[in-house]
């Protein structure tokens, strides 16, 4: 009976998540980055294209690996990558933290890639873009300020703010 339940609630969320999309729904555009160590490199928005993948169990969830030069041996180390993916149950454009999904959205930073898992449901056309803040710029910038657990917790509009402060060079 749990099991009906819990089919029945991610079909629910499922449903939610499809009636409150709009194709075509944008988020702003951010500045662009370039891909040199030393510049914080704010990714071009772009539609999730994921992918079913059923496990040996029988359950299925949805991922996608994106490509990303840009995410760095030393960006993992000692700078910050930072997701960003429309509001999927709102209309209003809003953006929001991939990890304010946590609970039913998996994001995993590698060298190179960004990996994300989709527990409930497809999330392609979803609009999704990352930031990467290598470890120098942290300490000789506009971010110097901030801790790390600081930028990790600010809305997309603040990053997106000291993101063209640092690539205008405001220190």
């Amino acid at each position: 009976m749990k099991k009906i339940i819990s089919h029945f609630t991610t079909i629910g969320l499922i449903v939610f998540f499809l009636a409150s999309c709009q194709k075509g729904d944008r988020g702003p555009a951010g500045p662009q980055g370039t891909n040199g160590s030393d510049s914080v490199l704010h990714s071009a928005w772009m539609s999730l294209t994921m992918t079913l993948s059923v496990d040996t169990n029988g359950d299925t969830t949805y991922i996608e690996s994106i490509s990303a030069p840009a995410v760095t041996a030393g960006a993992l180390d000692s700078g910050l990558v930072i997701s960003y993916i429309q509001n999927l149950f709102a209309t209003d454009g809003s953006i929001v933290d991939v990890a304010d999904y946590s609970s039913f959205l998996d994001v995993s930073y590698n060298v190179g890639v960004i990996n994300l898992i989709s527990f409930i449901g497809d999330l392609s056309q979803a609009q999704f873009s990352y930031v990467v803040i290598p470890g120098r710029m942290l300490g000789s910038s506009v971010f110097k300020q901030y801790t790390k657990a600081q930028i990790r917790a600010m809305d997309f509009a603040t990053l997106n703010k000291l993101v063209t402060a640092a690539q205008s060079g405001s220190n």
